[in-house]
């Protein structure tokens, strides 16, 4: 089976510092079982956006377009307190590298413990954080 899988970076193409949503691009993914091939690179539509937009609109919007990017899993360094609203949709994963290549020895360890959350539960995902090891827990309310 194959998943995508969206990366949170900056203009160069490391992981964003930001939160996963005010990342400036998303890097695309897709692991088939043995390895992650590169897809495509998509600016964050939420920085296109005309200001103000109230933080349920922005994210649904987020949501919407990682949904027809058909997205399973989310990557980044940083997510907000409104994880809560994307983890029903996504599985989560928190990281601390620099860059992807960095990342993937590391994920792809993982990647069966992520894909079986996936596969196994339909929304309400935990949150991976491969920060020091590996840590499933579930998201709360004050993520």
């Amino acid at each position: 089976m194959k998943i995508r899988l969206a990366l949170a970076v900056n203009s160069s193409l490391m992981f964003d510092q930001n939160y996963f949503a005010d990342a400036e691009q998303f890097l695309i993914y897709e692991w088939n079982n043995q390895e992650f091939n590169v897809l495509e690179s998509f600016p964050n539509p939420l920085k296109q956006l005309p200001n103000p937009r109230s933080v349920a609109e922005r994210y649904h919007l987020l949501i919407h377009f990682l949904h027809e990017q058909n997205i399973s899993i989310l990557v980044a360094n940083r997510f907000s307190e409104n994880l809560k609203s994307i983890n029903d949709s996504f599985v989560p994963v928190l990281v601390n590298s620099s860059s992807p290549e960095d990342l993937f020895p590391v994920l792809q360890k993982r990647m069966r413990w992520i894909e079986e959350e996936w596969l196994e539960n339909a929304g309400h995902y935990k949150l991976f954080n491969l920060q020091r090891g590996a840590l499933k827990t579930a998201v709360s309310n004050n993520c």
